[in-house]
């Protein structure tokens, strides 16, 4: 079975949209922080919202829920043709629920807040059909040292340069089910309205630290129904 890696070139339109950037700024302007959801799944952590385990979750996705090799690479493995589209990446605010596991400061008052902050978002599409939508944050500071190659990433999977580099540790691996108002939600339902594709009111995601020189970059996996059908990760591969 061929397969293949697709990224977008410029700014050529393609079969997955980009999320409304616009409105997202609009809403980032008249809050200190992105409105998240507090809605999450049994055993959460206090106050977090995110759980340990991802109890209640269908068999057909567990397997991909706990796995912790590079999703990048099994959804590859798992498709004839994986594209991989940004949507987003530059200065911006993080949601509530994510300075704590960085370790830092939330964003304070004024306009120059969201300049502490770099947002990257993605969606990973299998064979045409958007399979995975990833947010990414990170401190400007963290920026600094073994992270500064993050900035100039562009359209190239983050997952791989991930696994690629050995100073990079993963950290324990959360759960929760994300729904409306979550920011991460409505960016990841937007790619299922624009595919003409079902939205389901709530989707599965899961979310972990990547750590590196003492500097931290958290990063979330929101999980789309088609992934379900997909063949489940092998497990021992990175």
């Amino acid at each position: 079975m061929s397969r293949r890696l697709a990224a977008p070139h410029g700014a050529a339109p393609g079969r997955i949209p980009r999320s409304p950037l616009g409105a997202q700024r609009r809403a980032d302007a008249a809050h200190a922080a992105p409105a998240c959801s507090s809605a999450g799944v049994r055993g959460r952590s206090a106050g977090s919202g995110w759980s340990d385990r991802p109890l209640g979750a269908p068999s057909a996705l567990r397997a991909w829920l706990a796995d912790r090799g590079s999703l990048t690479q099994h959804l590859y493995e798992a498709s004839d043709r994986l594209q991989v589209r940004r949507i987003l990446q530059g200065r911006g605010l993080p949601c509530l629920d994510e300075p704590g596991p960085l370790q830092v400061p939330g964003p304070g008052r004024g306009s120059g807040r969201s300049r502490a902050w770099l947002v990257r978002e993605v969606v990973l599409a299998c064979n045409g059909v958007p399979a995975v939508f990833a947010h990414s944050v990170i401190s400007a500071e963290a920026l600094r040292g073994p992270w500064r190659w993050l900035a100039g990433l562009g359209h190239r999977p983050l997952g791989e340069a991930l696994f690629r580099d050995p100073r990079i540790r993963r950290g324990p691996i959360t759960y929760r089910h994300l729904r409306a108002p979550d920011r991460r939600y409505r960016s990841a339902v937007a790619q299922l309205a624009a595919a003409g594709l079902p939205t389901p009111a709530r989707l599965w995601a899961r979310r972990s630290v990547f750590a590196a020189g003492g500097r931290r970059l958290l990063v979330t996996e929101v999980f789309l129904p088609v992934v379900a059908s997909l063949a489940r990760p092998k497990k021992g591969r990175g």
